[in-house]
């Protein structure tokens, strides 16, 4: 996503989804560790929007209905046969979107945001990043005459990333 920006924002609020958002707190929540790695990694403070406060995400829950109205418009008589195709089309949408005039500010999407917003970016990281998988492990109780482990070694579980 930031690549397609072309950098990086100070503060990313995102949805208040499970997957993402372990424990909500307005001034520290609990990310999932995919999402407190990548923030580590762009080097951006990840905000999650407020449960059930709409007025936190209107402009996105805005944009993301202007496209799907427009797509479906465009598209209304296609059939598509991959992904791919999809995502072409999206592409073109969005693309179509952007670059038209705005009613309220008389100038595209596309050319506010890069007068008012673009230079607010912090530059992307040289490396990019590359996702890990996390698992929780822990010691798996076996039976007495299997396998006998010193009460002091039993460690409780813990979350590992899999290269």
């Amino acid at each position: 996503m930031f690549e397609f920006f072309g950098g990086v924002p100070s503060v990313t609020i995102c949805d208040c989804l499970k997957q993402g958002v372990i424990k909500t707190h307005r001034y520290d929540p609990d990310l999932n560790p995919c999402y407190a790695e990548i923030a580590a990694h762009y080097q951006t403070a990840v905000v999650p929007a407020r449960p059930r406060k709409p007025k936190d995400k209107a402009l996105v829950e805005g944009g993301a209905g202007i496209v799907m109205r427009t797509f479906f418009f465009i598209y209304r008589r296609h059939t598509f046969t991959s992904i791919t195709e999809i995502n072409h089309a999206l592409t073109h949408v969005v693309d179509t979107i952007n670059r038209k005039k705005h009613s309220r500010f008389k100038i595209s999407r596309i050319e506010r945001w890069a007068e008012q917003e673009k230079q607010s970016l912090k530059p992307l990281p040289v490396v990019a990043f590359e996702s890990v998988e996390w698992k929780l492990a822990g010691f798996q109780h076996w039976e007495p005459h299997d396998f006998t482990l010193a009460e002091p070694l039993v460690a409780p579980a813990t979350l590992i990333t899999l290269l």
